[in-house]
């Protein structure tokens, strides 16, 4: 009787722990089909993958989503695209992706906090950074969308994180480093 006690202790613990967030260390994820892979913070689990994205979650209050979409554009038409259109669309499609992206999650009365082009995985890139208020979670939120083209892969690529603004100081070093450490694969 005592084993079946410390046997169901140690069972009850064990799930504790398994619930209690991701892996230790950070993981690097790599999606095939999209072409690219990243290096998610530790503390973080995969979620879900389909043939265009990953998502990862730590917590209610902590989601990061990434992922490669084809543009279903040929070589040709790929080839003719200048760097100011691809400037301005990957620009464009920043502010089309957090449109949907915040009345997806029930984000309203948001302000752009900060916005710009960058680079990002060697890819010209645009960022925008917003504040806004979660319905669904019932928190204010901070939003990071950064979408990037690539020409030579015929993708765009997205990265989007909400992290609930209490918590964001604290996952902030955790979001940089997998942003930085995305890389295409193709």
């Amino acid at each position: 009787m005592r084993y079946a006690k410390l046997f169901i202790a140690v069972l009850f613990i064990g799930t504790l722990l398994l619930h209690c967030g991701g892996p230790s260390e950070a993981m690097e994820y790599t999606h095939s089909r999209a072409g690219f892979k990243i290096t998610i913070p530790a503390g973080w689990t995969k979620i879900s993958e389909d043939n265009e994205m990953f998502e990862f979650r730590s917590g209610d209050l902590k989601l990061i989503e990434v992922g490669g979409f084809d543009l279903e554009l040929t070589m040709d038409e790929l080839s003719g695209i200048t760097d100011a259109e691809v400037a301005e669309w990957i620009e464009e499609s920043t502010h089309e992706g957090l449109e949907g992206y915040c009345d997806e999650a029930r984000i309203v009365g948001y302000t752009i906090q900060k916005e710009g082009p960058m680079t990002w995985g060697g890819l010209p890139a645009y960022s925008v950074q917003i504040r806004g208020y979660s319905e669904e979670a019932d928190k204010t939120m901070i939003v990071d969308l950064i979408a990037a083209m690539s020409i030579e892969t015929g993708y765009m690529y997205m990265f989007a994180s909400q992290i609930a603004e209490s918590m964001y100081q604290d996952v902030r070093s955790g979001l940089d480093a997998a942003i930085t450490s995305f890389k295409l694969t193709q």
